[in-house]
């Protein structure tokens, strides 16, 4: 029977709580995985196939020069780190096009090119991953996966106690780091505190039950950004003392009076006899 919880494609995985799709778990079972490298060429081979390639063979060029050339039957394995391994595809809808994926390890990161080839004219495709922020940082992130070290596994008590000494301005930039840091940031209790820590003139009323305090703080400090601008605004402007002209500021730039010169042995002040 079919197991309804197992996705089908690879792009259906939407979390790692998900089974892996059967063909790609029968990969890993069969090839030697012994790196991320070898599990992304795996990946990036089982969506080629989910969208109709067919894989005539696999290349791989060694930085000694050396070329192995291995069939479609083969387990699919990418050994050598420091070797340019090469996928070949054909498509059913473009029997005249010949495709190609090249993949190339320079550490940390994998760069994908990928190449078609139809009548003799190519065309390339490149793709840059860095494996250790793909998958530590931007797809765990998506994946909703738990973290397991840093600031996100502390008790919920401690990261609240941490980010109460940060300032607004320094709780607001945290907040835009991640879904998980903007829940934190948005607490009651880290506003709050600010509230009564920037503004302890206000009083609160024991009868008033306040559950939004970041709420709070935005309406107070707007209300105090407007009383601050209209006072501004109120302010008289001093007029000039009687009698008194102002100060005119001239602009020109300073010009020294011409140097005094010594000619023919007389002391003749040039500019200033004159």
């Amino acid at each position: 029977m079919r197991d309804e919880t197992r996705p089908q494609y690879c792009y259906q995985v939407l979390d790692f709580t998900m089974p892996l799709p059967k063909q790609l778990e029968d990969l890993h079972m069969t090839c030697n995985i012994n790196h991320a490298r070898e599990a992304l060429v795996l990946a990036v081979h089982v969506l080629m196939t989910e969208t109709g390639f067919e894989i005539e063979g696999w290349q791989e060029n060694g930085s000694d020069g050396t070329v192995e050339d291995h069939t479609a039957k083969e387990n699919l394995c990418w050994v050598k780190g420091d070797s340019l391994l090469k996928l070949r595809y054909t498509h059913p809808t473009c029997p005249a096009a010949n495709f190609s994926v090249a993949f190339l390890f320079v550490e940390p990161n994998v760069i994908i090119h990928g190449l078609v080839v139809v009548d003799d004219c190519s065309e390339g495709y490149s793709l840059n991953l860095r494996i250790s922020d793909f998958i530590q940082k931007v797809f765990l992130s998506v994946s909703n996966v738990p973290a397991t070290f840093g600031f996100m596994t502390l008790s919920n008590e401690i990261q609240l106690l941490i980010l109460g000494y940060l300032n607004v301005r320094d709780l607001l930039a945290a907040s835009r780091v991640s879904v998980d840091l903007f829940s934190l940031a948005s607490h009651p209790v880290l506003w709050r505190k600010l509230f009564f820590k920037n503004y302890p003139s206000v009083e609160i009323s024991p009868t008033e039950n306040i559950s939004d305090w970041r709420e709070k703080y935005k309406r107070e400090h707007l209300l105090r950004k407007e009383q601050r601008e209209c006072a501004l605004r109120l302010l008289p402007r001093m007029p000039d003392p009687i009698g008194v002209m102002p100060m005119r500021i001239n602009h020109r730039p300073f010009v020294p009076p011409p140097m005094p010169l010594l000619i023919d042995d007389e002391f003749e002040l040039d500019g200033l006899l004159r």
